[in-house]
């Protein structure tokens, strides 16, 4: 029986790197996560057997999917998400707001970005291929939603001028909206008609101004559109640039249910057609049973989502929290990384240089072409 105060020894032969290096190996790993480039085992030098191990004697280390994300989306700033704090805060105390006033648009397309799918198949192929089904044209869908649980019913923008009768009847949702722009996504004319159309959904008992956090999309910009808002007493509060994974509650939540059940449905409706396109009808079809499915029968989460995103109830303590630990890679480790890991310095080989000697040769002097094909000969000649 192990005695009380007694460390537990582990059995078998000691580490090869050692106890101490296999520390700092943990918080090597760390480390990176942090700085936003989580290690992984391309090396091909590292067994799947030492992995195990390491995993085994540091549980705080585990195998995970890495999101591969753009510059930008990791680029918000402290600065931007208090002066959003602010906007929402002034909003709110001003317009004495409670969260049946406070609302969320955000637009969404009907795209799948599949590169692979885990699949069925017999052992030993080396080529498996599966196919998936895409519209051939741009659908993008509107949502709307308040902090206590309201949902405006969608709307739908497709490509084109005209649309069929059939595309209006696909819609299964009631006071489901449809419209057409070029290329099937928002405009400053399509928004202005929107902003009208969502005050006017909102029941009258509910006190105006209405509070509406978007994202700054250049259809949402126009002054126009600021004009409108005024004219249909709704407010308009801006989310910080590219912060919309943070801080917009259809975002962090609401739409990723959607996204799976539409996933789901188009793989359902191919192998049900044996299709691997569809029409703008079947498109607005699955996309409105998705909504119903996604929204419609969870409202009980759009609260939540409100609550996660720190917009209701408004905190700013917890919004930066939100940021910090998204900048620090969501690691969970607390403690602070020893002192010897600095970042690798390479101001002698790459920074402190001077420029290249300049070229001694004589430079060539230019050719008028005059619709010519000129070849070399034709250059060494003029």
């Amino acid at each position: 029986m192990e005695k009380k105060g007694k460390q537990k020894k582990r059995s078998g032969p000691p580490p090869v790197l050692g106890n101490a290096l296999e520390k700092d190996l943990r918080d090597w790993v760390i480390g990176m996560q942090r700085k936003g480039f989580p290690p992984t085992r391309d090396a091909g030098t590292i067994g799947r057997g030492w992995c195990d191990r390491i995993f085994k004697r540091f549980p705080e280390l585990a195998i995970r999917n890495a999101q591969i994300i753009k510059r930008v989306r990791n680029g918000v700033e402290y600065n931007a998400v208090v002066n959003f704090f602010g906007r929402c805060a002034r909003a709110i105390i001003e317009e004495n707001a409670g969260p049946s006033r406070i609302f969320n648009l955000e637009e969404r397309s009907f795209v799948q970005n599949l590169k692979t799918r885990k699949v069925i198949a017999v052992l030993g192929s080396k080529n498996v291929w599966s196919q998936n089904v895409e519209p051939g044209f741009h659908l993008t869908m509107v949502a709307c939603v308040s902090a206590d649980g309201f949902v405006m019913p969608p709307a739908f923008i497709v490509p084109g001028k005209r649309l069929k009768g059939d595309v209006l009847d696909a819609c299964n949702i009631f006071g489901t909206t449809t419209t057409t722009s070029e290329a099937g996504f928002m405009t400053t004319d399509i928004m202005r008609e929107y902003i009208a159309a969502f005050a006017l959904a909102v029941p009258l008992p509910i006190k105006r101004p209405l509070i509406l956090v978007l994202d700054g999309a250049s259809s949402h910009m126009d002054a126009s559109i600021d004009s409108e808002a005024s004219t249909y007493g709704v407010r308009l509060v801006q989310l910080p640039p590219n912060a919309s994974h943070f801080y917009q509650p259809l975002d962090v939540a609401a739409f990723r249910a959607v996204k799976t059940i539409l996933k789901e449905q188009m793989y359902s409706f191919m192998i049900a057609t044996g299709k691997a396109a569809m029409i703008k009808k079947e498109a607005v079809q699955l996309a409105s049973t998705a909504w119903r499915m996604g929204i419609e029968e969870k409202l009980e989460n759009i609260a939540a989502d409100f609550e996660e995103a720190e917009i209701w109830p408004l905190s700013l303590p917890m919004m930066l929290r939100r940021l910090k630990t998204f900048k620090e890679n969501d690691s969970k480790a607390q403690q602070p990384l020893p002192s010897w890991l600095v970042t690798q310095q390479v101001i002698r080989s790459e920074i402190l240089v001077l420029p290249p000697a300049a070229d001694k040769e004589a430079r060539r002097r230019s050719v008028y072409v005059k619709r010519r094909l000129l070849t070399q000969d034709d250059l060494r000649n003029e």
